[in-house]
């Protein structure tokens, strides 16, 4: 095994969350980053269009992918015989795409405006959704989606990872019985995200959990006795092979249960649900 063929974990940061749609400020650099795909993106093209295959639309039908990049999958889909539209706010990826991709239509916007396209599409789809982990962001955004015309997907399928790890217990170790209180807090409210990998746990179990939309309400039982953490989201993949370095997603030993609150057809975002 090569030298730093894993990241080195585990790793942990806050997790921004709000009750209200907000508007967050993207650098070049960070949408430059954004860009890089193992692969060239083959992988991720193929699962897409095998999405749209499965729901079986109406050829011509007018697909809009929120938000799309460079619009790569889009071309792909726009092949199968649908009107597609690929959706963005980054123009320097637009311009690339409308010079790659120029039977797909290229449209600059706030992808967060989603009134502003009522009427226009038969489908929204988003791509992130489909294959990224547990994102409340993205979910307001299907909410606000799912008014205007269909989604896909209407539903998030993710991993519960129960796990024990003696790394873990020492280097987030604090030797004030207070502050590791905090410590225990945070990590069981879903306010922190971790990447783990497999040789850095003792013991794991994986349990399949669905979060539905568009109001993607879920809840997780606290975990019990036998694992002491426990992380809602997603295998984090290696290679584009696929292969299996660990996990990733928010820390929720103590349970988790969320879900979306709309009013008057707007999205007011998600909240704590009393169990």
């Amino acid at each position: 095994m090569k030298d730093n063929q894993y990241p080195p974990l585990p790793q942990i940061r806050s997790v921004f969350r709000t009750d209200s749609a907000t508007n967050e400020t993207h650098t070049k650099d960070m949408w430059r980053n954004e860009m890089v795909s193992i692969n060239d993106g083959k992988i991720k093209t193929q699962m897409l269009v095998n999405c749209i295959q499965k729901i079986k639309l109406p050829q011509d039908s007018k697909i809009i992918c929120v938000p799309g990049g460079i619009g790569r999958h889009a071309d792909a889909i726009r092949k199968l015989g649908y009107n597609v539209t690929n959706l963005d706010r980054n123009k320097e990826w637009l311009d690339i795409g409308r010079k790659h991709f120029p039977m797909v239509n290229h449209l600059e916007g706030n992808f967060e405006e989603a009134h502003k396209y009522v009427g226009q599409y038969d489908l929204a789809l988003f791509e992130d959704v489909i294959d990224g982990p547990y994102d409340e962001s993205e979910f307001r955004i299907v909410n606000s989606w799912s008014q205007v015309c269909d989604v896909y997907p209407k539903e998030k399928n993710l991993k519960l990872f129960k796990f024990n790890s003696k790394l873990i217990d020492q280097v987030y170790n604090h030797p004030l019985y207070e502050m590791n209180k905090i410590i225990k807090e945070q990590m069981g409210f879903g306010n922190l995200e971790m990447r783990v990998t497999i040789g850095e746990v003792d013991s794991y179990t994986v349990e399949s959990v669905i979060c539905k939309g568009p109001e993607w309400q879920i809840k997780v039982d606290p975990s019990g006795p036998e694992y002491k953490y426990q992380l809602l989201g997603d295998w984090l993949n290696n290679d584009a092979l696929g292969h299996k370095a660990g996990f990733r997603g928010l820390m929720c030993g103590a349970g988790f249960h969320r879900k979306m609150v709309r009013k008057n057809k707007k999205d007011y975002g998600m909240i704590n649900v009393d169990t």
